[in-house]
């Protein structure tokens, strides 16, 4: 094969397949009509007429055997690149004549750094293709975290910093803007529409001006402009000050309280690393930090509901649904400073304000601090792959948890309190989060650090595998439920597109189902007690989502034709839900707090399925249903009365 044929052997795996002769025009005449490939020479008429070289940088060079990557070293821009780097070399041998930098500039690196960008446009090109056929509003693939094993499929990298090509000028606007703040470990977000990225953009266009079109000399001369200046006197928002100690738990009841928390509610919701978590209790930190403070009292408010230690309660009353409060109100009493920039321990405080509400009677509330975190957490950027290290670490694994908590926490409540969400499943690209258990992150060699053990099933997986249930709760609040208005402007308000949706969303349960691991299927008879609780709160979930998708349809004034079917999946959903719930209640004691909205929401289906039952005289089944029905009214019972 001739070089004119396309890419050299050794170099095809970084810019795809083998190519035939190029088709496409000059440079010169890239956006005219040309003649070039039908000419005798290859060359443009027009190029021949006027006189001037007829090139294909954007594929090969007529006539000179050269490859697109040799073509692209010929172009003026790149010999500047390397006029600039040969001059920053002898830079640095006269401040170092001894240093060795031929190693940095090994050709074969220079064709292997290459190799990542190339793969990944390639993937992006794949999954593009493969995207358009798809149905119109199913959301895509999460992409797993570097820590885990599945993040090295070809997938993986197509959301990645070489994927974006814009990933790389988000970091430098950060750091230049986090340079501006009175506070130099201050980050925020700045996206590809703010008005820092276009001034970025600018200035990146005036050192290319400048670095082609003026002499070295004249460019010395030109004072250097930069996003960083002189500070503005912006008012400085005050320190907080430490947890009152009047406002800490007994130093003899936190560790039963820590306990308590991380076994009933992190090992299942996971937004805490427990060791790093109990080093800074042991010390002290608590008493000094006022940020980990508020977290070790919002700890200590959710661990007593599952305390029965006198103690937990406000003082003067026995009430159970007081367990906590006085600790919740010493955190929501305090109020941040709105100058501050947003940081870990404030968006953790605001996941667990919210989550010792929604076992509140006042659940409803939760919702402003859900929105709160989600802010926060944007600000900060959270929500963008770009924003984290390659390498897992314990501070990006931690944010990672915190906003798939908030993701989770915004999604479930606009389906519960029919709301719209804060954020969509399209606004962010961050990985899932590692699925390593929190033991492992970090290990005397650090190439060991988040590597579960072979063999060893982590306990992060429920939690993946309640993201991918969510989403599937998520496409069914933004389709099913949508407004009218939002159905007439994507014209789907027909009863055969809601057909087509519902049949979707089974299908993408039934695939979540076949996919569940071993040791999360559901097993009466599973010892480990850890991945028996979280088989039982994925499956009941999973009946919640299955009748979310159908519920809609079961009292219809519509008349729809599946209106039946709808009725007895939802029916099926609510009677295996509430055994579930009973063989759990009879294992480990009383249910657990979270399980009050599936319980409600199962009695509920029963219900209407019980009147449709005696309606038509099937008195059996209505006779069935009532049972369960008081099943689960007698464990709602048990989660208030606690």
């Amino acid at each position: 094969m001739s070089s004119q044929d396309g890419p050299s052997e050794d170099r095809a795996g970084y810019f795809g397949k083998k190519r035939k002769t190029s088709q496409r025009v000059c440079d010169s005449c890239r956006r005219k009509k040309s003649d070039g490939p039908q000419m005798p020479t290859k060359k443009c008429s027009r190029c021949v007429s006027r006189g001037i070289e007829c090139t294909f940088y954007g594929g090969n060079v007529v006539g000179t055997g050269l490859s697109r990557f040799d073509d692209i070293l010929k172009l003026p821009y790149v010999e500047n690149l390397e006029t600039r780097i040969q001059r920053m070399e002898e830079l640095f041998n006269k401040i170092g004549p001894a240093a060795e930098l031929s190693g940095a500039f090994d050709k074969e690196k220079e064709y292997r750094a290459f190799e990542p960008m190339a793969s990944a446009v390639n993937d992006r090109r794949s999954l593009s293709t493969a995207g358009s056929s798809a149905f119109r509003q199913s959301p895509p693939a999460l992409r797993r975290s570097p820590g885990t094993a599945s993040s090295s499929s070809p997938n993986s990298q197509a959301d990645n910093e070489y994927g974006d090509p814009d990933s790389a000028l988000t970091r430098e606007i950060v750091q230049k803007i986090s340079d501006l703040s009175l506070d130099p470990t201050a980050v925020r977000y700045w996206g590809k529409s703010s008005g820092f990225t276009f001034i970025q953009t600018a200035m990146g266009m005036r050192e290319k001006f400048l670095s082609e079109m003026m002499p070295p000399a004249e460019r010395e001369t030109i004072t250097p402009v930069t996003l960083v200046g002189e500070k503005l006197p912006y008012p400085v928002p005050s320190t907080e000050e430490p947890i009152a100690l009047q406002d800490i738990p007994p130093s003899d009841l936190i560790p039963s309280l820590v306990e308590a928390y991380f076994r009933q509610a992190n090992d299942v919701f996971p937004v805490l690393h427990e060791p790093t978590f109990r080093a800074g209790i042991a010390d002290n930190l608590h008493l000094r930090e006022a940020g980990f403070g508020c977290t070790v009292l919002l700890v200590c408010a959710l661990g007593a509901r599952y305390s029965s230690d006198a103690r937990v309660l406000l003082d003067g009353t026995d009430l159970y649904q007081s367990a906590g409060w006085k600790w919740f109100k010493a955190v929501d009493d305090r109020h941040k400073s709105s100058l501050s920039p947003p940081d870990l321990y404030e968006v953790q405080t605001c996941i667990l304000k919210a989550t010792y509400l929604i076992g509140s009677s006042t659940p409803q509330m939760s919702w402003t601090h859900v929105g709160t975190g989600m802010r926060r957490a944007v600000e900060f950027g959270a929500h963008r792959n770009s924003m984290y290290s390659p390498t897992p670490t314990v501070q990006d694994e931690l944010w990672r948890r915190a906003f798939w908590a908030l993701v989770l926490l915004d999604w479930s409540s606009s389906y519960v309190f029919g709301r719209p969400p804060c954020i969509h499943d399209e606004d962010f690209d961050v990985a899932l989060p590692t699925e390593c258990d929190d033991e492992y992150w970090t290990t005397s060699d650090p190439e060991e650090a988040f590597k579960q053990p072979a063999g060893k099933p982590s306990r992060t997986t429920y939690f993946i595998e309640y993201i991918e249930l969510t989403r599937i709760l998520a496409h069914t609040t933004r389709t099913i439920f949508a407004l009218e208005k939002s159905k007439a402007h994507l014209r789907n308000n027909t009863p055969e597109w809601e057909e087509r949706v519902v049949a979707e969303l089974d299908s993408q349960l039934n695939q979540w189902l076949d996919r569940v691991p071993q040791h999360l299927r559901w097993d009466p008879e599973r010892e480990d007690e850890i991945f028996y609780a979280q088989s039982a709160s994925l499956y009941t979930y999973y009946y919640q989502v299955q009748i979310s998708v159908h519920r809609a349809f079961i009292a219809s004034h519509r008349g729809h034709t599946f209106a039946l079917a709808s009725l007895i999946i939802c029916t099926n959903a609510a009677r295996s839900c509430v055994r579930m719930l009973e063989q759990v209640t009879q294992r480990l004691g009383d249910p657990i707090p979270r399980h009050a909205a599936t319980l409600c929401m199962a009695g509920l289906v029963l219900t209407m399925s019980m009147w449709s039952q005696r309606r038509a005289n099937h008195t059996a089944g209505a006779k069935r249903d009532m049972e369960y029905i008081e099943s689960s009214i007698h464990m709602l019972g048990l989660v208030v009365r606690g």
